[in-house]
């Protein structure tokens, strides 16, 4: 069973799902000053200014600098506060001092860290994200007390005495450099929003009566969107203006628009009822990570949608979400960096025995370069070791192996079956190319033909629904597909519709705690050698 369901009818019932819930929208009080409303803007053009195109649309790097000098003014005020009452300085070590305000520190970083993903363009949500800050705040100091009453001991009442007084002034002085702080951000992030420097950079698809509606009502939320142009897929000639925003071309070009401006969500404003269109629009988007919503009908806009929300795509339907959040692909990728430069560490002697054992079997490089499909279906070289023999035909570094080839050399054989031929990886995943978990990066595989012959000259996508959507994620040294035996040769359109359907399930299901397990079941399970030759 595929886990996608684009252009499957279960897609077609939830886009009537869709319209069933517009027509329940109808019968909410109808707020006629939208009407007028909607009509100033329509005629209000958005100042496209180009030095905006520079300037950062997401919150990340402030709430990353936030988190940072709060964490930083956590640890100085206890190592003040310590030194200020003296009686840790006379009972421990200056280096235990430090120690308990950093680790403090880093713990309040790992709790502050799970509701750092919380939009800064969202003025409503700065009273609930302090009262957050400030609770993670009292955890880790709670748990920096009690590390000092481990280390230093409570048997003496003025030991104690002076340790609360010590900790109650941490507490004090910590609270109000993080509160000081985030309102400090908070009044950074109102600046720059009202200044369109946050404002996610959308497209619109559609030219008729539900794009014009939507652009103008995006218009009066110019500090968190910003318009940035509109396709058309029935026409690919130069349009004129839609609501001051330009045309920028048809479908065909809607995929590397998206890409290479780092277009943060489309939106599709057209008729509910044209599921044919709307399904074609989200296929051809299927590679990239990007959000895709549904714009509301023109009745909805009547009826008062959205009038009384602050944010206008917070209320619209998602027709599929980013795999992975802003905040959690930064800490998936610091996870990658570290665990990536310790494990090419204590790899670098085993892969240098590698390297030499390689030069003696047989002529050739020791690596095997080719290039891979990677993230948003950009193209990159992988590093592996080279197990096969050195062949002067191009092809054969698209053919998949397959078992008792007389390709692989016999260090080969043994590198492909304990999977150490993929340890050059660790090199892409430095790079950033690649993660230590993923689906397995595919060569360029564009046509059935290359695999499946008696297939045809179909695209693999025709073939096999939710292809392109694996690259939606950064591919990875191991996966889920991986550690369920699904490896080695793809000889069969079952077999690979089995190790999509189980990288599907992991993006849509991802966590770091789904990339540790698959990392522990990787050293059982992979280099145990099942299905590698």
């Amino acid at each position: 069973m595929m886990i996608s369901e684009r252009g499957s009818p279960r897609h077609a019932a939830r886009l009537l799902r869709m319209r069933q819930k517009a027509v329940a929208l109808l019968e909410r009080p109808v707020k006629s000053e939208l009407q007028s409303r909607s009509t100033a803007l329509a005629a209000t053009a958005p100042a496209s200014r180009a030095w905006r195109r520079s300037l950062p649309a997401s919150p990340l790097p402030l709430a990353l600098t936030l988190l940072f000098a709060q964490s930083l003014a956590i640890a100085l005020t206890g190592v003040a506060s310590a030194a200020l009452h003296g009686p840790i300085g006379k009972a421990a070590a200056v280096d235990q001092e430090v120690g308990i305000a950093f680790a403090a520190a880093g713990v309040f970083a790992l709790l502050r860290g799970s509701i750092a993903a919380i939009d800064l363009r969202r003025r409503s949500d700065s009273l609930p994200v302090l009262l957050k800050t400030l609770g993670a705040l009292g955890l880790a100091e709670l748990a920096a007390l009690g590390a000092t009453a481990l280390l230093l001991g409570t048997g003496e009442s003025g030991l104690r005495g002076e340790i609360l007084r010590a900790a109650s002034t941490w507490l004090a002085s910590s609270a109000a450099m993080v509160a000081a702080l985030h309102a400090l951000a908070a009044g950074q992030a109102e600046r720059a929003a009202r200044e369109g420097r946050l404002a996610k950079q959308i497209v619109v698809v559609g030219s008729d009566a539900p794009a014009a509606d939507f652009i103008a009502a995006a218009q009066s939320c110019k500090d968190h969107l910003s318009v940035k142009g509109y396709f058309d897929e029935r026409q690919k000639t130069t349009k004129g203006l839609l609501g001051g925003v330009p045309f920028v071309g048809g479908l065909d070009q809607l995929a590397d628009y998206v890409r290479e401006e780092g277009i943060d969500e489309v939106v599709i404003a057209l008729p509910w009822s044209a599921e044919a269109r709307i399904t074609s629009v989200v296929d051809r988007l299927g590679h990239l990570p990007t959000p895709i919503r549904l714009a509301p009908e023109p009745v909805l806009w009547r009826a008062g949608f959205g009038a009384a929300s602050r944010d206008l795509l917070a209320v619209m339907p998602v027709l599929r979400d980013k795999p992975i959040s802003d905040w959690d692909l930064f800490v998936k990728n610091l996870v990658d960096r570290f665990l990536g430069s310790l494990a090419l560490l204590v790899a670098l002697p085993s892969m240098t025995m590698i390297a030499l054992l390689i030069r003696l079997d047989s002529p050739g490089p020791v690596f095997f370069r080719q290039k891979r499909l990677g993230f948003n279906g950009h193209p990159f070289e992988v590093f592996k070791f080279r197990t096969m023999t050195v062949s002067g035909d191009p092809r054969n570094g698209l053919r998949q192996a397959s078992r008792f080839d007389w390709r692989v050399t016999r260090v080969g054989a043994f590198l492909r079956r304990t999977s150490l031929d993929e340890l050059p990886q660790l090199l892409n995943v430095l790079r950033g190319e690649m993660s230590l978990v993923g689906p397995r990066p595919h060569p360029m595989w564009t046509r059935a033909s290359e695999l499946w012959p008696e297939e045809g000259d179909r695209p693999i996508e025709s073939i096999v629904a939710g292809y392109a959507a694996r690259h939606r994620v950064r591919p990875g040294i191991t996966g889920w597909a991986q550690v369920c035996g699904h490896r080695g040769e793809t000889e069969t359109v079952a077999k690979m519709m089995l190790r999509v359907e189980h990288d599907l399930h992991y993006i849509d299901n991802w966590s770091l705690w789904f990339d540790v397990k698959i990392m522990v079941l990787t050293l059982v399970t992979v280099i145990g050698g099942r299905n590698a030759y």
